[in-house]
């Protein structure tokens, strides 16, 4: 019983660093080639997993606004000097 659990807990981990990567449960299962129902099962049945979702989407969230930031500020620097 304890290689199965072993394997399963080997397969979460791509999938949540797949999840901060794109953002949706859709991508990051695709990416990860696990399907969308064994990680909806999985977060039903494990509490801790479900957390990491959550943390994981958060990050994704952290990460885009993070280079959205850096895109506004590199555009303001291009357009102030234009700009009178």
């Amino acid at each position: 019983m304890q290689p199965r659990r072993a394997n399963k807990e080997h397969r979460k981990s791509p999938f949540l660093k797949a999840l901060v990567r794109t953002g949706t449960i859709t991508g990051a299962a695709r990416a990860s080639r696990i399907s969308r129902e064994q990680i909806h099962r999985w977060m039903r049945n494990d509490p801790s997993f479900n957390r990491c979702v959550i943390e994981a989407k958060r990050r994704h969230v952290d990460e885009e606004f993070q280079t959205l930031d850096s895109t506004l500020n590199l555009f303001c620097d291009i357009v102030r000097p234009i700009v009178p």
